[in-house]
């Protein structure tokens, strides 16, 4: 095999393992929102992360954002669907 095809293999497993991670997120993410779980959402967030309500001021930080989460959860029963339909892996 040239160098050229092995880097590209190698790539394109590279993008198959993104594409699988970038699914997987997409299902815990679902499964936090049907269980009203707002520390399942958090796990998904880095250390820094910034929500921008709609009309509202940004909130950022992990903790700062479980209020506002915590908030739909304690008012309202999500049941809902989606479906991811394509994902698409390019460079690095």
């Amino acid at each position: 095999m040239s160098g050229g095809t092995s880097s590209s293999v190698t790539g394109m497993a590279g993008q198959t393992e993104d594409t699988d991670a970038i699914r997987q997120l997409a299902e815990e993410w679902h499964a936090g929102w049907l269980a009203g779980d707002a520390g399942a959402l958090l796990a998904l967030y880095t250390d820094d992360p910034v929500l921008m309500p709609q009309n509202q001021p940004a909130v950022i930080g992990r903790e700062a954002i479980r209020s506002p989460y915590q908030s739909v959860f304690d008012e309202f029963a999500v049941n809902g669907g989606g479906e991811l339909l394509e994902v698409e892996v390019a460079g690095d």
